[in-house]
């Protein structure tokens, strides 16, 4: 009898422990917050830190991150990622910033009404309808980058610029602090100014008509990573190295960057840490989803000045274990 009574007690709470677990586990899956993280470009590089960076944050913090992306840079594929993303019910949108269009400005108004936080990162927007801007000092960097040529030229050059788009607010803000930081070097003189488009190919051919046809030019300056992946692949193949004749300074710090600095084709780099980018959109996503805490509107993240001399400082950041599924529609 005292057997049976014991069995059905200890029954009882196998029930209501399961019943426990199994209420849990729904009130966990309904406290996860659906996010949805939009690159400029899907790659396992740049893009791809930073993407990793929001999901295994995410992932700490009950959140479900979906990455969508596509294989060029194609301002109509992100806008419509956007317009998918807001249309999708989510609790949050981690996203380029895509400045110059109106069309982008609206669909983040549309956001801000349907009360979806939107972490703009790598490029900023001026708007009212985002919750905050992560990315680097672009005026900073690009002021440094300035300082290093100057130094580097012994402050005289024919100085060639290189941008994707010179209406993109990061590479806009990048050349202010560069000019800014020749402006005392009167013999520091732009010579031309070259918008390669989303093309690494078209960069590649372009950069090479421009050294051909102008010698004078004896220094570089990539406001973005494209332009100087262009450089040391046209460099290389030239098989031309920086030094008293060449200098050229560019973004976004990676396998081919790294090799071309030690070979040679390439004087110096900024780096910036785009995993941490990814990380702090989605701590801020949750403490403002969680707690209503507010982020300041701009997060500056780390960057630095890549030459020979002090590769070691690249390898303090995490530029392997990408593991990211992007999603294309």
């Amino acid at each position: 009898m005292a057997a049976a009574v014991i069995a059905g007690v200890l029954t009882g709470l196998a029930e209501t422990s399961g019943s426990c677990q199994t209420e849990n586990a729904q009130n966990e899956m309904e406290n996860i917050k659906r996010v949805n993280f939009i690159a400029a470009i899907a790659n396992e590089g740049y893009w791809g830190r930073a993407a990793d960076g929001a999901i295994q944050t995410g992932s700490q913090k009950n959140m479900d991150v979906k990455c969508l992306g596509q294989t060029n840079l194609d301002s109509q594929e992100l806008l419509d990622n956007l317009e998918i993303s807001i249309n999708s019910d989510l609790d949050g949108i981690i996203s380029y910033g895509l400045n110059q269009s109106a069309e982008f400005q609206k669909l983040l108004e549309e956001a801000d009404e349907k009360d979806i936080p939107v972490v703009l990162i790598d490029s900023d927007v001026e708007t009212e309808h985002k919750l905050c801007y992560i990315g680097i000092d672009d005026y900073g960097t690009g002021w440094l980058a300035g300082k290093e040529m100057a130094e580097e030229c012994d402050g005289k050059a024919n100085i060639l610029m290189i941008v994707s788009d010179k209406n993109i607010t990061n590479q806009v803000e990048r050349l202010r602090g560069f000019h800014a930081a020749i402006r005392t070097y009167p013999d520091m003189k732009v010579a031309d100014m070259l918008e390669c488009g989303s093309s690494v190919l078209t960069a590649q051919k372009l950069v090479t008509k421009v050294m051909e046809e102008q010698p004078e030019i004896n220094a570089i300056f990539c406001a973005e990573g494209m332009g100087t992946g262009a450089c040391c692949y046209v460099m290389e193949k030239q098989n031309r190295k920086v030094g008293d004749s060449m200098h050229i300074i560019g973004y976004d710090y990676n396998g081919l960057t790294k090799k071309s600095i030690e070979e040679g084709y390439l004087s110096a780099c900024i780096q910036q840490d785009s995993r941490q980018m990814g990380e702090l959109a989605a701590q801020v996503l949750d403490k403002y989803l969680n707690e209503g805490i507010r982020p300041a509107k701009t997060i500056h993240t780390h960057a630095s000045l890549i030459r020979r001399d002090n590769m070691q400082e690249a390898e303090k950041i995490d530029s392997e274990n990408v593991k990211v599924e992007w999603n294309y529609y």
